[in-house]
């Protein structure tokens, strides 16, 4: 009788272990990323010879064909790159298409061709590892998804992600060898959805931006407002009013045309209660 009481206290501890440990690694399933993606996050890398940083930041979203898009500046060879990720895979706009960049839910040693930026040529890329230790400034990473970007003379790219921080490492094999690792990060939020954009007055960048005559304007409101949408030319003149009235909480676009009006910089600027923003976009005709 003892002896059973034993074993079923013995059982009851380890079926909560084991519950627990479950828990615990869904929880880490769930709130890691190899690409968090939100406005903010930033990774400072390091050239492991001249030491001067490669500086890489999400610094807004767009609109593109449907799809929301975050915008990185200085993104791998200081260029500004669209991307998002659906399902463990990230997209990559490129000139008038998105393309598979990297997936995160290939096997090891699976490849696929990706272009350019510029469609002039493309690389073929290969998922080399999921297990492999990167040992940089900012610490020693586990678990680190590797690709490889081959095919282009004196322009190939090996590149580290860890779970929960992004790029960890990135060399460029070329006419010579370039090494980036990673010394700071800021991340903002992690497994970031689109939904949650939509939680907080938003105004997007207008798409296509430059245009010619027509462009598209959107934003999102998290409740009732009386919001204004109005456009202005550099010199601070109102050219157009799109909205003016109340609207409830909700997601809208408005498209603008512009035959009438000459090329050059214009502002729309959205006023919803207490929350006004401003960008910039361009006419070129």
């Amino acid at each position: 009788m003892i002896k059973d009481k034993i074993q079923l206290i013995l059982f009851y501890f380890l079926l909560q272990f084991c519950v627990f440990h479950l828990m615990l690694n869904s929880q880490v399933i769930i709130d890691s990323s190899y690409f968090p993606m939100q406005i903010g996050n930033q990774w400072t890398l390091q050239n492991s010879v001249s030491h001067t940083l490669q500086i890489e930041t999400v610094v807004d979203t767009q609109r593109i064909e449907g799809n929301l898009y975050f915008r990185f500046d200085h993104f791998r060879d200081n260029s500004q790159a669209f991307l998002r990720m659906s399902e463990n895979q990230v997209f990559r706009y490129t000139d008038t298409s998105e393309v598979l960049w990297y997936d995160f839910s290939a096997d090891t040693g699976a490849s696929w061709m990706v272009p350019t930026p510029d469609g002039g040529s493309e690389w073929e890329v290969y998922l080399l590892g999921k297990t492999d230790t990167i040992e940089v400034p900012l610490g020693v990473f586990t678990n680190c998804y590797h690709f490889y970007f081959s095919g282009i003379a004196d322009y190939e790219w090996e590149e580290w992600f860890a779970p929960g921080i992004g790029i960890v490492e990135r060399r460029l094999h070329g006419f010579a060898y370039f090494e980036w690792r990673l010394s700071d990060v800021i991340i903002t939020s992690v497994n970031e959805t689109k939904s949650d954009q939509f939680k907080s007055f938003f105004l997007y960048q207008n798409y296509p931006n430059p245009f010619n005559p027509t462009t598209n304007i959107e934003f999102s409101i998290p409740k009732s407002e009386f919001v204004t949408l109005k456009i202005y030319n550099i010199l601070g003149e109102e050219v157009a009013t799109l909205v003016s009235g109340r609207l409830t909480a909700g997601q809208y676009k408005y498209d603008w045309n512009t035959s009438s009006l000459a090329s050059g910089v214009y502002l729309y600027r959205i006023q919803a209660g207490d929350y006004v923003e401003t960008k910039k976009m361009v006419l070129m005709k």
